[in-house]
């Protein structure tokens, strides 16, 4: 399973367009806003949801293009045969749970640093906050990736949820401040509910204060 996980590794490493998702986009994102809304309550809103954001694109652009890549090449059913499905997808997991951690770790610094934010981090929740949107968002991309047949398939549907996801969670504008048909249709969000985790053990408020 080492090898497997270390051939994952490298794999991400030779296709471009998630080397861009995982690491290029979140660092230029947060860099550039940090010189344009630095040590303000934008900056400080904007963290925990951004955090959110980068986690959710990293596993749902990778795992469902992934695992429906082996669908569309055959891949899957020879490994049916031959050996162990799971151990591939455990495998595979593990490779991007590596990624995730390396890349909150990141993000969570130049964040703080380029946006001049004083964060009151409670370690325990961080954690948990970690955990939870990594279950949340790999079940479902496992679940999508299990099921689509084509890489175009697994494509196109990850950047529908992603947008459709960034628009009624209210991680880019108060959802409190947003039209009462957005707020109706937050409530179905997962990363509304997920961005509230990460704020609060980022400024140890209060996660229930979800109106």
């Amino acid at each position: 399973m080492k090898k497997a996980i270390f051939n994952f590794l490298k794999a991400d490493i030779r296709m471009p367009h998630l080397m861009f998702w995982d690491w290029c986009f979140p660092i230029i994102l947060v860099s550039v806003l940090g010189i344009f809304i630095s040590e303000t309550s934008v900056s400080e809103f904007l963290l925990p949801g951004l955090i959110s954001l980068f986690l959710m694109q990293s596993i749902i652009f990778s795992i469902p293009y992934r695992l429906a890549q082996y669908n569309e090449t055959g891949i899957m059913r020879l490994i049916q045969k031959k050996g162990s499905i799971y151990k591939l997808v455990i495998s595979f997991l593990i490779s991007r749970l590596i990624i995730l951690v390396l890349q909150t770790v990141i993000v969570i610094f130049i964040g703080k640093e380029m946006m001049h934010i004083k964060l009151n981090i409670n370690w325990g929740f961080l954690v948990a906050s970690f955990i939870i949107t990594v279950t949340i968002f790999m079940m479902i991309s496992s679940l999508l990736g299990l099921k689509l047949k084509t890489q175009n398939s697994a494509l196109g549907l990850s950047q529908a949820i992603y947008f459709i996801l960034i628009g009624i969670s209210g991680i880019v504008y108060p959802i409190e401040k947003s039209p009462e048909l957005l707020r109706k249709i937050s409530v179905i969000s997962p990363l509304k509910y997920i961005s509230k985790f990460w704020e609060s053990s980022f400024y140890g408020r209060q996660i229930f204060n979800l109106k």
